[in-house]
């Protein structure tokens, strides 16, 4: 009862199979729409799992349309093995080396 209560409260890292899992349900749909995960963030809370995949796009364009064509079809794939979750998708994107950053 004490571990249940800890666990809805506290952040934690799922088991390595879970992650392992998650990239390889994305990964396939990433590489269809021309897209390379860099970075996979899995956490638990309580019953919930929240899974943010960073990735780059192999080109200089993001497509919005393709972009959520993408999600829905992520979130249909991780449905079908995951429960409870949230998925976000988050685009990395690097700065030229001869750009300022300005604010």
């Amino acid at each position: 009862m004490i571990a249940d209560a800890f666990r809805s409260i506290f952040l934690f890292a799922p088991k390595e199979g879970v992650i392992q899992k998650v990239k390889e349900i994305s990964h396939g749909i990433l590489e269809d729409f021309q897209y390379t995960g860099t970075f996979y963030d899995v956490v638990i809370t309580g019953r919930r799992m929240w899974i943010s995949i960073y990735f780059k796009p192999k080109s200089d364009v993001i497509s919005m349309t393709l972009l959520r064509e993408m999600y829905d079809e992520m979130d249909t794939a991780l449905g079908q093995e995951f429960d409870d979750y949230a998925l976000e998708l988050v685009p990395e994107l690097e700065k030229e080396n001869n750009q300022k950053e300005t604010f």
